[in-house]
């Protein structure tokens, strides 16, 4: 079974944002599952854009950021788009963040996508887990 908040991206027509009129909170359009790449990410460098911001995090192999990150770890072969924020979270291998999304104090599990504008944990409480459990 998977998880309400969760699909699968079968086909790359998934893979576009839809257009949005500001930003809005997670549902289950918004959060997609990328399986994980089994492309050798562990001698590639990290990319950080001229534009991108990086703040007491640990950001590894194979992971292009051109957002802003804070206090987060970023494992293996993470992308963080332009515009999008990162903040007090750990990115499990191959997560995407697109392009002005918000991922605040949360877990995001391997291979899941966070679509454009969707804001993840806005309140920021307690520890948002966001996963895939039917893989």
């Amino acid at each position: 079974m998977h998880h309400p908040c969760l699909q699968f991206r079968h086909d790359q027509s998934q893979t576009q944002p839809e257009a949005s009129a500001g930003k809005h909170r997670a549902d289950a359009e918004d959060i997609l599952y990328r399986p994980p790449s089994s492309e050798d990410t562990l001698g590639k460098p990290q990319l950080i854009g001229k534009d991108a911001s990086v703040k007491n995090s640990l950001v590894t192999q194979g992971c292009v950021v051109n957002g802003e990150v804070e206090g987060s770890v970023l494992f293996n072969n993470v992308n963080v788009g332009e515009g999008a924020k990162v903040i007090d979270s750990v990115l499990m291998p191959g997560v995407l963040i697109e392009e002005g999304a918000v991922v605040k104090k949360a877990i995001i599990d391997e291979g899941v996508v966070i679509k454009a504008g969707t804001v993840v944990n806005d309140e920021a409480k307690e520890v948002a887990l966001v996963s895939d459990n039917g893989r």
